[in-house]
Parts: C-alpha cells; sequence; structure tokens
C-alpha cells in the first residue's frame, strides 16, 4: 500500500460510544466530588511521592484543579487524535485490513483517553 494512507470516514462502534459517555460521566463525577467534599478536603494534601511511598512535597488543595485541566487537556487532545486513524504510524496496512487496522487504533485511543480523565 502507499506510504500516505488513504483517510476513511468510519462511524463510531456502540463501544467506542459508551466509553465515551463513561469517561464523560466520570470526570464530571469526580469534579462534583471534589466540589462536595471541597470543605472536608485537607488545605494541604501530597503533591508528590518518591519511590517508597513517602510524600516528598506538600500543596495546596487547590492543586486538584490543575489535575482536573491535564486531564480535560488530554481528553480534548486525544479525542481530536481519534478522528484521523490515517496518521497514526501504521505499518503493514493493505485493502483488506486497513478498515480493522483503523479501527483498533481507534479504539486504543479511546480506551487510552477515558482513562486519562
Amino acid at each position: 500500500m502507499e506510504t500516505n494512507p488513504p483517510i476513511l470516514k468510519l462511524k463510531m462502534t456502540a463501544i467506542e460510544k459508551l466509553l465515551n459517555v463513561l469517561g464523560i460521566l466520570s470526570f464530571f463525577g469526580i469534579i462534583m466530588y471534589i466540589i462536595f467534599t471541597w470543605s472536608s478536603i485537607p488545605s494541604q494534601i501530597p503533591g508528590h511521592y518518591n519511590f517508597a511511598g513517602e510524600v516528598t512535597r506538600w500543596g495546596g488543595r487547590e492543586e486538584l484543579f490543575i489535575l482536573l485541566g491535564i486531564g480535560l487537556l488530554l481528553w480534548v487532545v486525544m479525542t481530536v487524535m481519534e478522528k484521523f486513524p490515517h496518521m497514526y504510524n501504521s505499518r503493514n496496512l493493505t485493502e483488506a485490513n486497513i478498515k480493522g487496522q483503523y479501527i483498533n487504533s481507534r479504539m486504543l485511543v479511546n480506551s487510552l483517553h477515558d482513562r486519562a480523565v
């Protein structure tokens, strides 16, 4: 097959849709949990652990919003990546397997980005 793989417009599978919904729901669930438990979260929380499991840095509870921001950024970037499976570094693509390879690689990104949030 050529070095520039074709662009296929493939519909999302049911499992991809389910994973997207679960990822969004879990992200908003975490936000709601933080909001509702904010008053019981200590003002200083562990910010970093060493390999022995000891806290090496403490930070304010506001740092939880940084983690939420990072999770949201990862989710957005990987959602965009999911739309362009032809851009991945795929090998051994043939006319017979290209659709399956695109769906498999898209599923990989989908399942990874649902765990990023």
